[in-house]
C-alpha cells in the first residue's frame, strides 16, 4: 500500500499527486476540471474556479482519481438561478479502500423486507419479489481485533423528499444496500473513508452530459487513462428537480476539514485536547456524521479558528 506521505505538488490552479492504490501521479488543473470532469447543470452552467479548486483539494486530500471513476463533480441548477456542484465518490472507491486495509475481514449486506402480514426480516443481497416490500438495508463489516460494525438504514430515511426515478421500484433496494455498506465501511475505517460520501448517498444528479464522459476523460490523461468500464452506471439518473438536499452541519464540517487537508481523526484529536468535544460524545464518534448538531454548528461558525487549531495541535503532537 502506498504511504499517505507521498509527495504532492500544488499550485493555485494545478496540482499533482499519486492517487490511493496507484503507482503513477496524475495532474489536475482548474481547466481540466471545468472542461472535462465537471458535469454541467441541466441548463448548461459550468462550475466556477472556486468549485474546481475545492474539487481538486478534496481529491488531493482523499487521493481520489477522477480519471479512473473514483469521483465525480456534478452540477445542479439552484432555485435562485445559480448553480451548485457536489463531489460524489463512486461506491467502488469505498470497496477498494476497505480491501486495501490488512485489518479488513469482509462484509455482508442485504435488504430489510416487510411481508404481507407485517413481519420485518433481513435477506442477504438486494433480491425481492412482490408482495414483499423493501423497507431498509443492512450491512455488517468485519475488522480484525474489533466487533463487527453493523448498520441498518430505512428506505424512508434515505429516500429524497423529491421525486427521483433512481429510488423508484426495485432500484430502491440497490440504493439502500449501497447506503448501508458505505455507512458501515465509513464507521469501520474512519481514517481511510472519513469524509467520503457514496454515489447512492447523493441522489440528485443530472446525467444529461455524462454519456460522453469516458471519452473525454481518456483524452485528458495519457499517463493515467481510465478503464473503459468507468463506473458511470453508479451515478444516479436525473431527478425531476435540480435542487440538491440541504447540507447538514456535519457535512459542512467535513468539507471544511477535508478541504484543508485534514482527517476526521485530526478533528477528534483537536476536539478532545481543547475540550470542544467531550465525553461521552468523543467515545461514540467514529466519523463526521457522529458530531453532535450543536458542536457541528459551532465548528462551522468558527471555521477559520478550527483549521488553525487543528494545524497547531498536529504541529505540537510531532
Amino acid at each position: 500500500m502506498i504511504p499517505i506521505t507521498d509527495s504532492i505538488k500544488t499550485t493555485e490552479r494545478a496540482m499533482e499527486f499519486i492517487p490511493f492504490g496507484a503507482a503513477d501521479k496524475i495532474r489536475l488543473t482548474v481547466e481540466i476540471v471545468k472542461t472535462i470532469i465537471a458535469v454541467p447543470t441541466k441548463t448548461g452552467k459550468s462550475c466556477s474556479d472556486r468549485d474546481a479548486i475545492k474539487f481538486m483539494m478534496l481529491c488531493q486530500a482523499q487521493r481520489l482519481n477522477p480519471f479512473a471513476g473514483d469521483a465525480f463533480l456534478t452540477g445542479y441548477d439552484s432555485k435562485d438561478g445559480g448553480a451548485k456542484f457536489s463531489l460524489i465518490t463512486a461506491h467502488v472507491a469505498f470497496q477498494k479502500r476497505a480491501e486495501s486495509s490488512p485489518d479488513f475481514e469482509g462484509m455482508e449486506s442485504g435488504i430489510i423486507l416487510q411481508s404481507v402480514d407485517g413481519i420485518i426480516f433481513e435477506r442477504e443481497g438486494d433480491f425481492s419479489i412482490a408482495p414483499e416490500k423493501v423497507v431498509g438495508g443492512w450491512a455488517r463489516v468485519y475488522r480484525k481485533g474489533r466487533k463487527p460494525t453493523y448498520r441498518r438504514l430505512s428506505v424512508e430515511q434515505r429516500r429524497p423528499a423529491y421525486p427521483t426515478p433512481f429510488w423508484e421500484g426495485i432500484k430502491a433496494a440497490e440504493q439502500i444496500v449501497k447506503c448501508a455498506e458505505a455507512d458501515a465501511m465509513r464507521a469501520t475505517f474512519p481514517t481511510l473513508l472519513g469524509g467520503l460520501h457514496g454515489d447512492a448517498e447523493m441522489v440528485s444528479v443530472d446525467t444529461t452530459n455524462v454519456a460522453d464522459t469516458p471519452a473525454r476523460l481518456m483524452a485528458a490523461s495519457a499517463s493515467s487513462p481510465p478503464p473503459k468500464h468507468v463506473l458511470l452506471e453508479s451515478v444516479p439518473e436525473a431527478s425531476k428537480t435540480d435542487e440538491p438536499p440541504a447540507q447538514s452541519p456535519q457535512a459542512e464540517v467535513e468539507s471544511i476539514v477535508i478541504a484543508a487537508g485534514y482527517t476526521f481523526d485530526d478533528l477528534l484529536n483537536w476536539g478532545k485536547e481543547t475540550g470542544h468535544i467531550t465525553e461521552p460524545n468523543a467515545a461514540n464518534m467514529t466519523c463526521f456524521d457522529d458530531v453532535p448538531d450543536k458542536v457541528a454548528i459551532m465548528l462551522v461558525r468558527a471555521r477559520a479558528g478550527l483549521i488553525q487549531g487543528i494545524k497547531k495541535q498536529k504541529a505540537g503532537a510531532k
